[in-house]
């Protein structure tokens, strides 16, 4: 009896031991967050949790602080025991006790990585500069320490004067490694393209002990500093590592497998000082992005168009998916899926027979059949689409990279002009197409391409909404400034300035009966066209507006922000 006992133990034993073996125990993995200048931190803390955790390294827990404008006192997470503290906290600063905390944990071999928007927090604290090594904005200057980038393959340490933090509009680009053997990198591609996102540029710090990784080349043409940007850093802190990472505004921007499978290994270099992890076989190249699709939640949406007829609304977003809308609350609602790539704009024939969509490619759907007609060999990545309105509605203009012009009954390319555009707009003629671009200007051409482009503007802070008065008299203009600008297209002077004071302005429409000027920011707001005053506020869907239309009748408003809805609201006045 006693020797059955003695097996039966043993071999539970041998169990537990091969168990343990197979199933070596997980490092604590503690993510902060809470306070944010990014509306959707709950899903960034998601989606980054759950990337953690699909290695089977890590057990990861959350530690999320009280909300803006609520007392930090009490706030005092444990950071003793972790492996890896990963910030996503951009927010007021911490308590005394809890810097000292994280200094300690940090400097006695704690590991720390630093995610996006965790390196613009703490411009005030020293200590915590130190370990991220560059960062930005909130008064950052060249007291934080020099500008750090690539001229060739010699880094460079500029200590002039100027700001500390900037980024142009959102784009694909390549990155570029620069420490190939470091274990993060190890078996990387030499170079790889990365999803729509915000390169950060012109960032500041003391760079003490710091391996820059990777670098992008921050193009002017996007708004960029023309030169090749830290966006992978890794650093030592007293005995502890730090894993830098600028990437990861959007969600589309995180579910790019560069930044999935980098944020992967950096956290285990940060924890181990070695990297296990294989590299994937789905790994972007370099010409080609590669995406793994989160799943719902990026739902924010930023394209909105309406049909000729005014029936339809088509709204597209994060998500990749168009939704359709009838406004008379007939049939049902239609749906379209991209190719899980952002839609980023959207335009219906004059005709009402097709629907083009910029998200990682053009694309132009049948709407009768719902299915793609041949497509557009357009460059990848355009930023937005307008139909030339009828009755020769066939010419498709498309801005992203380039401005280019498309006869959509061939398919053959009419015109292209160099210059990142994030919008285009027809005249209500169909004679002119005006470009909205990333170094501030609108340039004006002709239908078919020729002569010079007129080009005028206020500054060079990107230009992100454009939009044409009905008998084109007027055409508007905004962009990171905060500031809508009335332009004459025939004198290309100034008209009037509209300040809504709340923020960026991420789309504008002139009311097809030419009196009201609807403006999306982080409200949507109408103003009388002659007068230049606020007629009316709403607020934006999540706290936020991001893409506004009227319907034909100039009777009903349309606009969109957080989430997949179309908010429809009568026009004052009519």
């Amino acid at each position: 009896m006693w020797g059955m006992r003695t097996g039966s133990f043993l071999s539970a034993a041998l169990l537990l031991l091969g168990a343990s073996q197979a199933e070596p125990a997980r490092r604590k993995v503690l993510i902060v967050d809470g306070q944010s200048n990014h509306a959707d931190w709950p899903l960034q803390t998601k989606m980054v949790k759950e990337y953690l955790e699909q290695t089977g390294l890590f057990a990861v827990e959350v530690a999320t602080s009280p909300p803006a404008g609520e007392s930090l006192e009490a706030f005092r997470p444990k950071f003793a025991g972790n492996a890896v503290v990963l910030s996503l906290y951009n927010g007021g600063p911490w308590p005394e006790e809890t810097r000292r905390d994280f200094e300690a944990y940090v400097r006695g071999g704690g590991g720390f990585v630093s995610v996006h928007m965790a390196d613009n927090a703490f411009p005030d604290w020293p200590e915590y500069n130190r370990m991220i090594g560059l960062g930005g904005w909130y008064r950052r200057s060249e007291k934080s320490g020099p500008w750090v980038y690539f001229e060739g393959e010699r880094l460079v340490r500029n200590p002039a004067p100027g700001i500390g933090g900037s980024h142009g509009v959102e784009h694909a680009f390549p990155v570029d490694a620069r420490d190939p053997e470091h274990p993060v990198m190890r078996g990387l591609p030499a170079r790889w393209m990365h999803e729509r996102d915000e390169l950060y540029d012109r960032l500041r710090g003391p760079a003490e002990d710091m391996s820059v990784l990777a670098t992008a080349f921050s193009d002017p043409a996007t708004g960029g500093s023309g030169r090749h940007e830290p966006v992978l850093m890794a650093l030592r802190y007293g005995e502890g590592r730090v894993f830098h990472t600028t990437l990861g505004h959007g969600p589309y921007s995180r579910e790019c497998v560069g930044f999935i499978v980098t944020l992967q290994r950096g956290a285990e270099w940060a924890a181990s000082g070695k990297v296990t992890q294989p590299v994937p076989a789905d790994f972007p190249t370099a010409d080609r992005v590669r995406v793994r699709l989160f799943g719902e939640g990026a739902t924010g949406t930023l394209a909105l168009a309406v049909s000729a007829d005014g029936r339809t609304f088509a709204a597209g977003g994060e998500d990749g998916i168009v939704r359709f809308r009838d406004l008379r609350g007939a049939g049902p609602s239609r749906t379209l899926r991209e190719d899980g790539s952002t839609v980023t704009s959207a335009a219906f024939s004059p005709d009402g027979a097709w629907l083009a969509v910029a998200g990682r490619r053009l694309r132009l759907w049948n709407l009768d059949r719902a299915d793609e007609k041949r497509p557009i060999p357009a460059p990848d990545w355009p930023e937005t689409v307008s139909f030339s309105p009828a009755p020769e509605g066939h010419l498709l203009a498309t801005g992203g990279a380039t401005v280019d012009v498309w006869d959509v009954r061939t398919g053959e390319r009419v015109f292209r002009r160099p210059g990142f555009a994030r919008r285009v707009a027809w005249s209500p003629d169909g004679k002119t197409l005006a470009a909205a671009h990333a170094d501030g200007k609108v340039r004006l051409h002709a239908r078919d391409g020729s002569g010079e482009a007129a080009a005028f503007g206020a500054n060079d802070q990107p230009l992100d909404a454009l939009g044409w008065r009905g008998g084109g008299m007027l055409l508007a203009s905004g962009g990171r400034d905060g500031v809508v600008r009335l332009w004459d297209p025939a004198t290309r002077g100034l008209v009037r300035e509209i300040q809504p004071k709340a923020g960026w302005i991420n789309d504008l429409a002139f009311s097809p009966d030419r009196r009201l000027l609807a403006v999306a920011h982080r409200r949507l707001t109408l103003w009388d066209v002659e007068s230049g005053l606020k007629v009316a506020d709403f607020e934006g869907p999540g706290g936020r507006a991001t893409a506004v239309a009227f319907a034909p009748d100039a009777r009903t408003v349309a606009f969109a922000g957080a989430g997949p809805d179309v908010t429809t609201r009568e026009v004052p006045g009519r």
